[in-house]
């Protein structure tokens, strides 16, 4: 597998170069490889899942993939193994394959799965309702008793959300805070035209 050679300096402080500066400056493919452009438009909600969505390729790491961002990886041709997960892979991950022959170009738009968003809103409210009863009132002082009740309910909210989340997850092959969906070049390139690189 051949991973473009940019790197983007400065960590996320800078915007990285765009879509059409990275391609205009891109190693050609060789022969019998195909292009996967990775993409993570900025027009739509992502939730609370606004970290780096960790991807690999055949089951190696090849990038962190920045809300607004984009990447691309050169691969053997043929079929491809496709992951993406958030900051805890434990937390469930989205896998897919794709087929291209050599010389392709292919587009996965890496967005938000919806019940997976709702399972973790509603997870946290509860978990943070139940963790504020279950932790004892310190009594002495004002700001002993916030404390606690501060502490009991992010405990909970935080316990909360991993349940569900899990729970929502469970026996899907696209599980987790992403999904992986093939677009058509069409659809991808407008998109493309806003992002700025997020290889590693």
């Amino acid at each position: 597998m051949y991973l473009c050679g940019l790197l983007l300096l400065g960590g996320c402080a800078a915007p990285g170069p765009s879509y059409e500066d990275v391609m205009a400056n891109a190693v050609p493919m060789p022969n019998d490889t195909v292009r996967i452009v990775f993409l993570r438009p900025r027009d739509r909600d992502d939730g609370s899942n606004g970290g780096a969505a960790s991807i690999e390729v055949n089951q190696r790491s090849v990038a962190a993939l920045r809300y607004g961002g984009f990447f691309y990886a050169d691969v053997a041709s043929g079929t491809t193994a496709l992951t993406a997960f958030g900051r805890y892979r434990m937390l469930g991950a989205c896998e897919i394959e794709v087929t291209a022959a050599p010389g392709s170009r292919i587009y996965i738009d890496v967005g938000p799965r919806l019940s997976y968003m709702i399972a973790g809103a509603v997870g946290g409210v509860v978990g943070g309702v139940a963790g504020a009863a279950a932790v004892p009132t310190v009594y002495g002082s004002a700001g002993a008793t916030i404390a606690t009740s501060t502490a009991g309910i992010a405990a909970g909210s935080a316990t909360g959300t991993a349940a569900a989340t899990t729970v929502e997850s469970k026996g899907k092959r696209c599980r987790g805070p992403y999904k992986l969906d093939l677009i058509a070049e069409d659809d991808a390139l407008p998109r493309l035209a806003d992002l700025t690189w997020s290889g590693n």
